[in-house]
């Protein structure tokens, strides 16, 4: 009993004492351990967070730069949105009240392949008849431009104006649309109102992040100005740096509180800015003296992240368009009257008034068509001009001192007669110019 007691009681010990020797190797191991840990620990520890802050600190600075550039954009949008907000009126003729851009009567129609051919057509023969030497302006006949809008009668297919980049018809996209009409069918006041539009966000905002309304005839004088002012090899530099041209083109344009990173949001805008240039007709004659006139516009054009409106008068088509829709402008039609003078007068019963006597007073019907019995086909080009001013004046007269006191044309023309050398002058600096069309710039001054 005692032997076994004994027995039992070695072994017991031995494993007690083998725990208590574990448990001390165990504490060993670990001391041994926990003094190597932190040294390798902390600096793999602090390699990681280094990392990490690294990837945040990253992060956050191209989310800020991020939000930096995107507020930028929004600024340079809403400079744009504004200055567009406030061209809210028309211009008005001499006296007349302001009319708001809301009350635009121009509609546009879809001109096809084969109608565009025989507009082109016309146009190229009506240029070598003037290069003919016998030519001459008093002894030829001026051509009916002023029924070229309806050429086509009702061959047009009419669009809408928010519809003009959609071809359902051939499914693809649209980038250049040229807009052309007579003078006076209104592609000024359309384009205009475009820009309106896409200031207001009724049009287009969603597809285009930013509109440049460029009227062409304000960038004539800058461009001019570089071409006088500047070598041979500068004028080689300014073609190849394009945005060398941009900063003087957007001045011209007048825009409240732009800056030079405006500029550059713009012209670097990727596939969502959309130039409307207005009047190509009025520089058509200065793109082959100006070469820097011609690389911009040839840049433009040839941007594939520039979408273009450009308006001209038939004469004067750019080439440098790239398979451009080709769109008409319908001038004001017979339909408009009663419309446009409700809006002229904004009072309901002058404009009934008004309406009653147009449709009662034979008088009235006779002078509002003298116009149209004129024999266009035999006038000459200054005859025209001298009728249309006839009729302008005899419109002020009657305006004026009413329908009883009727003058000839001879009497017309002493009354107006400060008037008539006003124009005079302006048309004599015009012409010194060698334009056609006289500016504001002329008349300011």
């Amino acid at each position: 009993m005692g032997n076994q007691t004994g027995n039992k009681e070695i072994p017991e010990t031995a494993r007690k004492e083998g725990k208590e020797s574990d448990k001390r190797k165990t504490q060993d191991e670990h001391e041994k351990t926990d003094e190597k840990v932190p040294v390798y620990e902390t600096a793999r520890v602090k390699e990681k967070n280094e990392k990490i802050k690294k990837r945040v600190y990253a992060n956050e600075t191209s989310e800020a730069e991020k939000e930096n550039k995107d507020e930028e954009l929004d600024t340079t949008k809403q400079k744009l949105m504004q200055h567009y907000q406030s061209q809210d009126k028309l211009a008005p003729l001499f006296d007349d009240p302001e009319q708001s851009i809301d009350t635009c009567y121009v509609r546009l129609a879809l001109l096809t392949q084969q109608q565009f051919q025989q507009q082109k057509d016309k146009m190229i023969n009506n240029q070598e008849k003037e290069k003919k030497k016998d030519y001459k302006e008093e002894n030829g006949k001026w051509p009916n431009s002023l029924d070229y809008s309806l050429i086509y009668g009702n061959q047009t297919e009419n669009i809408k104006l928010q519809d003009i980049w959609s071809d359902k018809e051939n499914e693809s996209k649209v980038r250049h649309i040229s807009i052309q009409g007579e003078a006076g069918s209104g592609k000024s006041v359309l384009s205009q109102r475009i820009a309106y539009l896409w200031g207001n966000q009724q049009m287009w905002s969603h597809q285009f992040q930013y509109l440049l309304h460029i009227p062409l005839r304000n960038i004539i004088n800058p461009f001019r100005h570089i071409n006088d002012n500047s070598n041979d090899e500068k004028k080689d530099e300014s073609n190849d740096d394009i945005e060398y041209l941009w900063p003087m083109i957007i001045n011209a344009l007048h825009i409240p509180q732009w800056n030079s990173n405006d500029t550059k949001c713009v012209i670097h805008s990727m596939n969502r800015l959309l130039l409307l240039l207005d009047g190509f007709d009025e520089i058509a004659n200065e793109i082959e003296k100006n070469t820097n006139l011609k690389a911009w516009l040839q840049h433009c054009t040839s941007n594939e992240y520039y979408s273009i409106i450009i308006t001209s008068r038939p004469n004067a088509m750019c080439e440098y368009l790239n398979n451009p829709r080709m769109l008409n402008v319908i001038g004001f039609q017979s339909q408009d009257i009663q419309n446009y003078i409700i809006a002229y007068f904004k009072n309901n019963n002058e404009s009934d008034l008004l309406m009653k006597k147009l449709n009662n007073n034979q008088s009235l019907k006779q002078d509002k068509s003298s116009l149209n019995n004129e024999k266009w086909d035999e006038m000459t080009l200054s005859q025209l001009y001298g009728t249309l001013l006839k009729s302008y004046m005899k419109w002020n007269w009657i305006k004026s001192n009413g329908l009883n006191n009727k003058l000839n044309d001879y009497k017309i023309l002493n009354k107006f007669e400060m008037e008539m050398d006003y124009l005079s002058e302006i048309a004599w600096e015009e012409l010194k110019c060698g334009q056609s069309i006289i500016s504001c710039e002329i008349q300011q001054r």
